[in-house]
């Protein structure tokens, strides 16, 4: 296992040349984490992460129904919902359907799949970016016509557009795990060697932090930034490593060993699932020992808040068996004013209590077959 690891850290060193500054033990997302001490206090859900939510449940007809969510971007009171990985659905503020993006084919304007997508402005206009094997198809979102294609020499798995209109890429089929383009598809730069341990997908890939996007390492605490202003990447640890969370050296051991079967053992690690900022706060959901935690950090403020197996957590929005896993649905979407949640469609009531009283009224009505509904907090 030694020699294993020594070889893990030799290749390292000899790939990763590249322009990313390294990382500082001092420099860190957060400083430090807190274990869950409040467990006698309670908690309300619609309180955990704001004062203000909405519930909306998406409209359900036969020609927009949502299979599975790869991921949900909301702009401009707007939601965009990656179905299958083969078709966008969107929702007005009240999840009312508006369109259908599914173009699916091998013609100039059509796709293969869809990796990923994403929301952006440009003359008043919105557009929807896709990736599809090695280009980024680009339609006019009111219209849902092809604009323009950028194309790459490798595949793109996932994207991301900065202020600048250059592109963070996360490649496949190349040496380098992370790349930068201009908006013509010239790559500027790239950083970080590709390897089965950093390479997993997910819904959003380049994570909004702040002037800065994070890239995280798979599930460990070390991650890369990328500051648009001065068009670096650099390599942190997300959490300070007196935390003991999964380090790269941890993970890549865990692979070495049982290869494709290593996820199983994360149990027995605390790692990081995601994180999300808003408002000047740090939202970071971890998992260890089967438990899962919701993390709160703002300023020299923070609160943890486990919210399974077992909560302090009241459910004052939903009549259910208090079972809070769709807390970990934060990793699904992206928002540039609110947190988004998913909840999978079950036979249950959507109540809502009044504040400053116990009584509480019925608004919706959730079945078993509908489409999803959005927890948004705000």
């Amino acid at each position: 296992m030694i020699n294993k690891i020594h070889i893990i850290i030799l290749l390292g060193c000899i790939l990763s040349a590249c322009n990313v500054l390294p990382k500082n033990q001092d420099d860190t997302i957060a400083p430090y984490i807190l274990t869950d001490d409040g467990i006698n206090s309670k908690i309300k859900l619609s309180e955990i992460i704001t004062r203000h939510y909405r519930i909306i449940p998406l409209e359900t007809k036969a020609k927009c129904l949502v299979g599975s969510i790869n991921k949900i971007v909301k702009r401009d009171s707007v939601f965009y919902i990656l179905s299958n990985e083969r078709k966008i659905e969107t929702f007005n503020h009240e999840g009312k359907h508006l369109s259908t993006l599914e173009k699916i084919g091998r013609g100039p304007d059509e796709y293969t799949y869809i990796g990923d997508f994403d929301v952006y402005s440009k003359n008043g206009q919105k557009e929807i970016w896709l990736c599809d094997m090695n280009c980024i198809k680009i339609y006019n979102a009111a219209t849902m016509q092809h604009v323009k294609s950028i194309y790459y020499p490798f595949v793109i798995n996932k994207f991301k557009k900065t202020p600048d209109d250059y592109i963070l890429l996360m490649t496949g089929q190349n040496k380098s795990l992370i790349s930068l383009s201009d908006p013509s598809g010239n790559i500027i730069d790239s950083c970080i060697n590709a390897k089965v341990t950093n390479t997993m997908l997910k819904p959003v890939q380049f994570i909004p932090y702040k002037d800065k996007f994070v890239y995280q390492i798979d599930l460990t605490n070390s991650c890369v930034t990328y500051d648009p202003g001065q068009k670096q990447f650099q390599e942190k640890f997300i959490v300070s490593t007196e935390n003991n969370w999964l380090s790269e050296l941890q993970y890549d051991a865990l692979f070495q060993e049982h290869e494709y079967g290593f996820f199983k053992y994360l149990k027995n690690y605390t790692f990081i699932k995601t994180l999300r900022y808003m408002n000047k706060k740090l939202y970071i959901v971890s998992h260890k020992d089967k438990k899962r935690y919701l993390h709160i950090l703002f300023g020299s403020k923070q609160q943890t808040i486990q919210f399974a197996p077992n909560t302090r957590i009241i459910n004052d929005i939903f009549s259910s068996d208090n079972n809070l896993n769709f807390i970990s649905s934060l990793n699904m979407g992206e928002s540039d004013d609110s947190i988004l949640l998913i909840l999978e469609p079950s036979a249950q009531d959507i109540r809502q209590i009044k504040r400053g009283s116990d009584s509480e009224r019925i608004i919706s009505k959730i079945n078993e077959h509908d489409n999803p509904v959005i927890l948004e907090y705000y």
